[in-house]
């Protein structure tokens, strides 16, 4: 008969953990677990640490058998593919002196890539980001004002196609038609784009959350409120 007696382990953080000490013979089997993979998954530090390696990591191109290469050659061990799968994925615990090579392979601090800056540290990089965001929409600006010009091109182009009577003068006019309907979406896009504001406290709360040590998963969807953020109205209320 099957013995039907499991454990129960309180983790330190509230989570039960059941498990069974018998197989489905009712046999013992033996239980082996890491109380450290447990605990890493609650782990803010350790969450933000998976997401930043993944993205550092993906923002070079790299690949994750060229990271585990390239630690290998750092004399990190034998790091394999399924290592840094597994680190990103939190299958697997990072060890210190991983933790340390990987800051030194992406040339970040390691309090850095733990989301631990100091507040100096933090608010100068939040206020860095809100100004490459500006850049970006000044950058889409221009690139707005070149496809108008685009516009213009493939509109000169459309009419004098319209005015001319050739053989296949239909099919030249759909593919005008809709390279000039492809330009003005893209225009009109880079337009609202452009039109973006940045809030005032844009810095305020990137550093509000690296500050909290919250992971880039908690990060983003805060992020994307900000492109839903409407400047107050100065003169409501006025008389």
């Amino acid at each position: 008969m099957t013995n039907s007696l499991a454990i129960t382990v309180t983790l330190s953080f509230g989570e039960k953990l059941s498990l069974n000490p018998f197989d489905r013979h009712g046999q013992p089997k033996v239980l082996k677990f890491s109380i450290m993979e447990i605990s890493q998954s609650a782990d803010p530090v350790a969450e933000y640490f998976r997401e930043r390696l993944r993205m550092e990591r993906v923002r070079r191109s790299w690949s994750q058998a060229y990271v585990a290469k390239c630690l290998s050659d750092m004399g990190i061990g034998q790091m394999h593919i399924s290592t840094i799968a597994k680190i990103e994925a939190g299958g697997r615990v990072v060890r210190l002196t991983e933790a340390a090579a990987i800051a030194d392979l992406f040339d970040i601090p390691l309090a850095n890539l733990l989301g631990r800056q100091n507040e100096g540290e933090a608010g100068a990089h939040a206020k860095r980001a809100a100004r490459r965001l500006r850049e970006v929409l000044s950058h889409a600006g221009e690139r707005g004002g070149r496809f108008q010009r685009d516009v213009f091109g493939a509109e000169s182009d459309l009419a004098t196609v319209d005015d001319l009577a050739f053989e296949g003068q239909e099919d030249l006019r759909a593919e005008f038609a809709e390279v000039l309907d492809a330009l003005t979406r893209a225009r009109d896009a880079y337009r609202r784009i452009a039109n973006f504001v940045v809030p005032p406290d844009f810095a305020g709360v990137a550093w509000q959350h690296v500050q909290h040590g919250d992971g880039l998963a908690r990060i983003r969807p805060i992020l994307g409120t900000l492109g839903r953020w409407t400047p107050p109205d100065n003169n409501k209320g006025a008389s």
